[in-house]
């Protein structure tokens, strides 16, 4: 940007109302000394050169009653650069009317700096605080006898040090200011677009779950209508039972990755909708949902749960659908064997572990197991047409109600699921 346009740009109001203050009192205060000085000589003789003062303060009066109204009406840069400049030059006037770096009112130095903190102008408060603390240490050769005396240099040098020691915390809680002030608009702008990231994933899932579902599920069961039609032969009807297989892996696969996706979207309600989950109740309520899976393959099933009420905070239904899977898995892919599922408490976690005695996994697949779309080989010839999100999901989940997930498995000897969540304190109870 050109000095030009910069100069007439609008100023940048950082703490409005406290900057509003400044230029209210700014306006009162010399009009009030004025009075003081002029009603009451007397009481301000000690300031030395009375004469000086008060053509200092008309002075400032006059400027500011000209050069406020326009900053406040047109906002440039160029306006509030003219008032910074007349406030140290009349504070350095002052200070020089009562006594040059003997004045019992060399304190008001501060208020410069005061000002450009309130404003929270960086450049300007480093440029204040070295110019005024130059000029403050040239004062001293104002009167060149001072300079004779040791006694007075010392005093003077603790002066200017100090001004400037208090110039550099200015300028530090300006600096700290702004940069939490950026660090606050970059965090407010990042929730922002996540927020509308998940807009629009609930925009994609909402359209893929019409444009892809619906017309899936309506091409199925008309493939089923023609499959169990008698004009077709044999050789037809297996054609389209191929086919209709396909379509229902297609549909598990879409319903899964769907379902992983939605994940993604629940996330951000999940830090403000948790409640309280009993997880003695949740595993009951998995063993009757999948005993007629472990039925189905035969399998012999052994309970623990701990006899206390554990419990935890979470979604529930997300909570659900990730063990949910760990069960189902645990059932499907053992058969004529056993499963074991233990609840037990620690100090601070609860600790589910899923143990059975089916086909296991192999070293290599145990390295992609909690990776999307995935599956080992030696389950696709036990159930072909499972999708492989199941994991990928539960583990999604469970990382979503800070929990952990640990797989141990041996092929063709079975896999122990090990789950780690946040044990709470039940206060209704």
């Amino acid at each position: 940007m050109k000095l030009k346009e910069w100069l007439f740009s609008e100023f940048d109001f950082k703490l409005r109302k406290h900057y509003r203050r400044i230029v209210i009192s700014s306006a009162i205060i010399p009009i009030f000394l004025l009075w003081l000085v002029w009603a009451l000589p007397n009481y301000f003789s000690w300031m030395g050169n009375t004469s000086l003062v008060i053509w200092s303060l008309i002075g400032i009066i006059c400027y500011q009653a000209i050069v406020v109204p326009l900053h406040l009406i047109f906002k440039y840069n160029i306006f509030y650069i003219l008032i910074a400049i007349s406030w140290p030059i009349f504070y350095f006037l002052i200070i020089l009317a009562t006594g040059g770096i003997h004045s019992t009112l060399i304190f008001i130095l501060v208020i410069p700096l005061l000002t450009s903190t309130i404003t929270l102008q960086q450049k300007e408060t480093r440029l204040i605080g070295v110019v005024m603390t130059i000029i403050l240490a040239l004062f001293i050769f104002i009167e060149p006898q001072n300079l004779s005396d040791p006694a007075i240099v010392g005093q003077h040098f603790m002066q200017v040090f100090l001004y400037a020691l208090i110039a550099f915390y200015f300028y530090q809680m300006v600096s700290d200011a702004l940069h939490y002030k950026v660090s606050h608009l970059e965090a407010k702008q990042k929730l922002a677009d996540m927020l509308e990231l998940n807009n629009i994933k609930d925009i994609f899932l909402t359209t893929v779950s019409h444009q892809l579902r619906t017309p899936l599920s309506i091409v199925r069961w008309n493939l089923s209508e023609l499959k169990d039609s008698s004009e077709l032969s044999l050789n037809n009807q297996d054609i389209l039972k191929v086919a209709q297989d396909h379509l229902d892996k297609s549909l598990v696969i879409i319903e899964e990755l769907l379902k992983s996706a939605e994940i993604d979207i629940k996330k951000y309600e999940l830090a403000n909708k948790k409640s309280l989950i009993c997880i003695n109740d949740l595993i009951e309520e998995l063993i009757l949902e999948t005993r007629s899976l472990a039925h189905q393959n035969k399998n012999i099933v052994n309970i623990s749960l701990s006899k206390n009420k554990l419990y935890t905070r979470g979604n529930y239904q997300l909570l659900f659908g990730a063990l949910f899977n760990l069960f189902d898995n645990a059932f499907r892919y053992t058969k004529n064997g056993k499963v074991d599922i233990l609840l037990k408490e620690s100090d601070k976690n609860i600790v589910l572990m899923v143990i059975d005695t089916g086909v296991g996994i192999s070293e290599e697949d145990k390295k992609h197991i909690f990776d999307q779309v995935y599956r080992g080989q030696n389950v696709l010839t036990i159930d072909p047409n499972r999708s492989g999100v199941g994991l990928a999901v539960s583990k999604k989940i469970l990382e979503l109600h800070d929990a952990k997930i640990k797989l141990l498995s041996e092929l063709d000897k079975g896999t122990t699921v090990i789950v780690e969540l946040i044990k709470v304190e039940n206060k209704i109870d």
